[in-house]
Order: structure tokens, then C-alpha cells, then sequence
């Protein structure tokens, strides 16, 4: 095949030749970037909706077993018992939503990769940028409540949780007349 055809042939493709790190040409096509984007994007979304559901299942949890560890006809066998799991519940709660942001970041930022290289680096095409450089973009300016972390409160209060849960435990096993 000629010079002349296989240049007519990119362009037509939309394909981008680079070289590896072995010397070996890499072709790579628009759609397949566009393909990759897609995927990415759909991933970071459903790790998103993930991460929320943790801490309103997390809640549902503590309150069954708040009720029992504080429960006026609870056992101090079955207090105890529920004081440790509050605490397992919430370390389990809190490990896994530190994965999936930490998941959801990673995804954000090959996103906002793909979206850089389409849009020749235009910040208002990147809709996977953090949001304060989206806000920026648009020049908008959050209020002092909306631009408290979402995640870090919600990682707070679980922690609450699981001291709180810590405090019960200690209190029925050194002071059971506390829940008398």
C-alpha cells in the first residue's frame, strides 16, 4: 500500500499511530478511545452510586443494633455483643467506602484524561473534573455548606458510629449499671 493510501486511510478511520515502548507502531482509533470512555465513565458512575448506598446501609445497620445495645431489656451478654458488632459494621462501612471513592477517583481521572485529549485540553468539556475546577469553569462560587467535603462528613459521622459503639462496649463491661 502506498504512502499516499494508508495517510488517506487514517484520516478516514480516525486512526493515531504512536510507538510503543518496544519501538512496535500502536494504532489506536477514535472509536476505540471513545469505546474506552464510555466504559470508564459507566464503571466511575456505578462505583459512585456504590460508595453512597454504604453509609444508608451502614445506618440501617447501626440502628437495629443501637436498639439492642441500649435497649432497657437487653442482656449484658447480648449489649456487648451488639456493641462489637456496631463497631465491625462500621469499620467494615467505612473501609469499603474509602474503596470505592478511591475507586471513583482513579476512574474520574482517566476520564478527565480522555476528556483533555478530545477536547484539546478545554476545561469546560471536562465533565469528570473535580468539582471546584467545574464550579470554577462556570464561575461559580459554592457557599461555605455546599463545598464541605460530602465524603469526609459522611466518613465523620460513621466514625461517630463506630465510637459510639467502642463507648457502649467499654461502659458494659466496666459500668453495667449504666444501663440499669
Amino acid at each position: 500500500m502506498t504512502r499516499i493510501t494508508q495517510s488517506y486511510k487514517q484520516r478516514r478511520c480516525g486512526t493515531a499511530e504512536q510507538m510503543d515502548d518496544d519501538g512496535s507502531e500502536v494504532v489506536a482509533t477514535e472509536a476505540t478511545s471513545v469505546a474506552m470512555y464510555q466504559v470508564v465513565a459507566g464503571r466511575r458512575l456505578a462505583i459512585d452510586t456504590m460508595m453512597w448506598q454504604v453509609p444508608s446501609l451502614g445506618l440501617t445497620a447501626q440502628a437495629f443494633l443501637l436498639t439492642i445495645s441500649l435497649g432497657s431489656d437487653s442482656s449484658r451478654l447480648a449489649r456487648l455483643l451488639a456493641a462489637f458488632l456496631g463497631c465491625v459494621a462500621m469499620g467494615m462501612c467505612l473501609q469499603l467506602m474509602a474503596k470505592y471513592r478511591y475507586l471513583e477517583v482513579a476512574d474520574s481521572r482517566i476520564a478527565e484524561s480522555l476528556e483533555q485529549r478530545f477536547s484539546g485540553n478545554s476545561l469546560q468539556a471536562q465533565i469528570h473534573s473535580p468539582p471546584s475546577k467545574r464550579a470554577e469553569a462556570l464561575n461559580m462560587v459554592p457557599n461555605r455548606f455546599v463545598a464541605l467535603s460530602s465524603y469526609r462528613l459522611w466518613m465523620t459521622g460513621l466514625l461517630l458510629f463506630l465510637v459510639t459503639n467502642l463507648v457502649i462496649a467499654v461502659l458494659v463491661v466496666i459500668a453495667p449499671e449504666v444501663f440499669a
